[in-house]
């Protein structure tokens, strides 16, 4: 996700009586939506790539989808590549629920990537898959997976250097190994906030609540969760409930 996508992850803020007034939720979609570029030139086919991201971390599938299919189609006719590994991995995003059409479009989309050498394509479609295989409880190819963007992306991309770090230490806590995951997980953390890259950082620090409450951590689980769910309220991506009813629940791991 780039920059611009970033910032566009709340709180917006629009003028009114020359006053600024954050956006919420229901309004950030009209938002969007006047974002979008008018036409489908091929040098704003990223922005409209970006624009189906953001409509995918806030769970409007359907949008994430129309736009993503629109951008694809003009991909495929001016033949750009990297464009259309970005809007494959969008598309496959939306279909997590679906696991095998997500893997279909992930592989064409690691296709494409190596065809093209696109490095960050291939290390996201990596990712993907890596998190589909996770999803179904295939572990060992989820962390393979990761470890190949990993090893891609090395120090180049910090952002995808975090994503694999973070989908790291999930297959390591999937398999009990909690320790490395922990570190793996607050590596991607310090990644995540020197780069600004707020959806990881949120998504690390509720892994990190989450380890916390494995080992019966519940002061430090609190303080993890605490802080996810102010990132997420403040992107307004519905992952804040979630992790709100986390803490209302309160921390201690099942069983104890």
């Amino acid at each position: 996700m780039s920059a611009l996508a970033f910032r566009l992850l709340g709180p917006l803020q629009v003028l009114r009586a020359g006053r600024p007034v954050e956006v919420r939720a229901a309004k950030q979609r009209v938002v969007l939506a006047a974002l979008e570029p008018r036409g489908e030139a091929p040098e704003r086919l990223p922005v409209l790539n970006d624009v189906a991201r953001i409509h995918c971390a806030r769970r409007c599938f359907a949008e994430a989808e129309e736009t993503a299919r629109r951008v694809l189609a003009r991909a495929e006719v001016t033949g750009n590549s990297r464009v259309e590994v970005d809007a494959l991995v969008v598309l496959a995003a939306g279909r997590r629920t679906r696991p095998a059409e997500a893997e279909e479009l992930l592989r064409r989309a690691l296709t494409t990537a190596e065809r093209a050498g696109y490095r960050n394509g291939t290390a996201e479609a990596l990712l993907g898959l890596a998190e589909q295989a996770l999803h179904v409880g295939e572990t060992r190819t989820a962390r393979e997976r990761a470890l190949e963007a990993r090893a891609l992306v090395g120090d180049a991309h910090r952002v995808l250097q975090a994503q694999a770090l973070t989908a790291l230490a999930e297959c390591e806590r999937a398999t009990g190994h909690h320790a490395d995951a922990t570190a793996h997980a607050e590596h991607a953390l310090s990644l995540n906030r020197a780069t600004g890259a707020r959806p990881g950082e949120a998504r690390t620090q509720r892994l990190l609540g989450d380890l916390a409450r494995d080992r019966g951590a519940d002061g430090a689980a609190e303080d993890h969760l605490g802080a996810a769910h102010r990132l997420y309220a403040a992107m307004s991506l519905p992952e804040a409930d979630e992790v709100a009813a986390l803490l209302r629940a309160g921390t201690a791991a099942p069983g104890r």
